[in-house]
C-alpha cells in the first residue's frame, strides 16, 4: 500500500473514530443500504443480491437482513417498505 492509499485510509478511520463509528459500522451500513436498495428496485435473485454486496453467499446477509429489518429479505422486497436499524418505520412511496 502506497503512503497517499494509508493517508486515505488513515483518514477513513480517523473520521470515524470521530463521530464514534468503527470501519466495520461503516462496511455494514454501506451493505445494508445497497442490499435495500437491490431488494426494493431489481429483481435479482438474493444470492445475486449478496454478491453484489460483497458476501461470498446469501446466509450472513440473510441473517443480517433479520437483524436490521425483523423480516425475512423477501417479505422486505415484497412489503416495499424500509424499516430503519433503530426501529422507526419509513414507508416506500412508490404505487
Amino acid at each position: 500500500m502506497n503512503r497517499s492509499n494509508r493517508a486515505g485510509l488513515w483518514s477513513v478511520l480517523v473520521s470515524h473514530a470521530h463521530h464514534g463509528t468503527t470501519w466495520s459500522d461503516a462496511v455494514e451500513a454501506v451493505r445494508r443500504d445497497r442490499i435495500t436498495r437491490l431488494l426494493h428496485d431489481t429483481d435479482l435473485t438474493f444470492d445475486a443480491v449478496a454478491t453484489r454486496s460483497g458476501h461470498a453467499d446469501a446466509r450472513a446477509p440473510r441473517r443480517a437482513v433479520h437483524r436490521w429489518y425483523g423480516t425475512t429479505p423477501a417479505a422486505l422486497r415484497r412489503a416495499g417498505r424500509l424499516r430503519t436499524p433503530r426501529g422507526r418505520r419509513e414507508f416506500d412511496d412508490r404505487p
